[in-house]
């Protein structure tokens, strides 16, 4: 008999990946699973609802992290799944005063909410040992952070991308265009001195997101956006805004 492959799904509050698992339950030769993101509200449906039958749901909140972060530990996961903890920490601007004006977090906090992800994280991939995890779009530090991890052990990694054909969305085997991805944040650093690049909507305040070309140029031209690349195209836009 064929053991059947196990999927662990990283869920927080869009529910995309929720509804996958729904669909995807209805074939046999899967075994669900489930990790829920930080947020309390979701731990109280999660724990009640039975739209989806996973074989285990584990909470990341309850993966708790004292006020000060175990440095050794964090060592430890850099050097056995390669990952950069503060390059992905700081993939997300949540940890961002400019962007995050609410509350500004110390280097502790920033890295006790890590740790807290990298012990929920490494507790699923060595107790569940999944064939597959489905993260959905990357928009943060843990989704980024449970992609490495998982790559790291030779884990595949599903995620959602968008098309170029409207409001489509398609299953891509990794995260699309990783290389390409971490390739034009090295030349940004080595232009601008900063090795960060932020994923974010493409419009301006109060107008509906960029679709066109007409519409990409336009908005660089009555914004402060001095660059614009064009990955179908392999071209850099500059502009200078006086």
């Amino acid at each position: 008999m064929t053991s059947k492959k196990k999927i662990c799904f990283l869920i927080n509050k869009n529910f995309l990946q929720f509804g996958l698992a729904n669909k995807i339950q209805t074939n046999k030769n899967y075994e669900l699973y489930a990790v829920i993101d930080d947020d309390p509200n979701l731990k109280k449906f999660f724990e009640k609802q039975t739209i989806v039958k996973f074989q285990k749901t584990i909470f990341l909140n309850d993966f708790s992290s004292s006020e000060k972060p175990n440095i050794d530990y964090l060592k430890n996961i850099e050097k056995n799944y390669g990952v950069n903890l503060w390059e992905t920490s700081y993939s997300d601007r949540l940890f961002y005063p400019k962007y995050n004006k609410f509350y500004k977090f110390s280097h502790d906090e920033i890295l006790s909410i890590v740790e807290r992800g990298c012990r929920c994280f490494e507790h699923v991939l060595q107790t569940i040992n999944p064939d597959y995890v489905f993260i959905a779009t990357i928009t943060g530090h843990h989704e980024l952070l449970f992609n490495k991890m998982s790559k790291s052990k030779n884990i595949t990694t599903l995620c959602l991308e968008a098309d170029r054909f409207g409001d489509k969305w398609y299953v891509a085997k990794g995260v699309y265009n990783e290389d390409e991805k971490t390739n034009l944040i090295k030349a940004f650093h080595k232009r601008t001195e900063i090795p960060i690049v932020f994923n974010t909507s493409f419009n301006l305040a109060g107008e509906p997101l960029v679709e066109t070309l007409d519409d990409a140029v336009r908005t660089l031209a009555n914004s402060e956006i001095e660059y614009l690349y064009l990955p179908e195209y392999k071209k850099l836009i500059t502009l200078k805004n006086d």
